[in-house]
């Protein structure tokens, strides 16, 4: 149910936020210049805006004064999470897939590329993680030296993030699934403090690069403020 609400609904929120833009663009309320790449343009922003995080209605369930159902719980927290993962494959298919004549995004080369690479990222992810979660519960003294076993998660991270990539699929969907599969089974092979020290380091080494996300938007936001025609029409929209 989440894969089908993340991927179903993912396609169909950036197809109507395409065609919207396409159609605000052309009625001339948006002041964008009518080209032969603006439906692919229309596309690509339709697959950046549609990966939203649904952050307040997560956080109204998770309080203790309403009594959420678990499973709903579940579907809003998972597909919150994943369809990051299938907006950043879409995009990169769109991106694929630019300069060929007339592209459309429900059409058969495009969702084929698309669920080519979104599930050759997941078995690449799903394996790797798989893999070094079998090797960490077959070593026995692997335990006694928590530097290693850290240094063998990340640098089990990197190699998933690089053969995807190689292989031509998505190095960061490969790594979210590698994630999710070491969360659910290698840390029960990991010593205690392996499960403190991981989760500190990797917790901080998230919110570093989240924090340098944000402020390098923000620095090319107000940098570009003087290079680029901002219309009121398309910060509305």
């Amino acid at each position: 149910s989440i894969m089908a609400f993340a991927v179903v609904g993912t396609l169909v929120s950036t197809w109507v936020v395409s065609a919207s833009m396409y159609w605000a663009a052309e009625s001339g309320w948006i002041g964008l210049e009518i080209t032969p790449l603006l439906q692919m343009y229309c596309h690509l922003f339709g697959a950046l805006i549609s990966a939203t995080d649904p952050v307040a209605t997560i956080a109204l369930f998770g309080s203790s004064r309403f009594r959420t159902d678990p499973l709903l719980h579940a579907l809003i927290n998972g597909e919150s999470v994943l369809n990051d993962a299938v907006a950043i494959v879409l995009f990169a298919t769109l991106s694929h897939h630019m300069h060929e004549e007339e592209p459309r995004l429900l059409s058969v080369p495009i969702l084929g590329h698309f669920c080519l690479v979104l599930v050759g990222s997941l078995v690449v992810g799903l394996a790797a993680g798989a893999l070094l979660s079998w090797c960490f519960c077959q070593s026995q003294d692997l335990g006694r030296f928590p530097d290693y076993e850290i240094s063998a998660m990340f640098l089990g991270a990197y190699l998933t993030f690089a053969l995807s990539q190689y292989l031509g699929m998505s190095g960061i969907t490969a790594l979210f699934f590698f994630g999710v599969v070491l969360a659910q089974y290698n840390w029960y092979n990991l010593s205690e403090p392996s499960k403190v020290a991981s989760k500190v380091a990797f917790g901080t080494i998230a919110k570093l690069a989240e924090s340098c996300v944000f402020v390098y938007l923000g620095v090319v936001a107000a940098l570009s403020l003087g290079q680029f025609h901002w219309h009121f029409g398309v910060i509305i929209f």
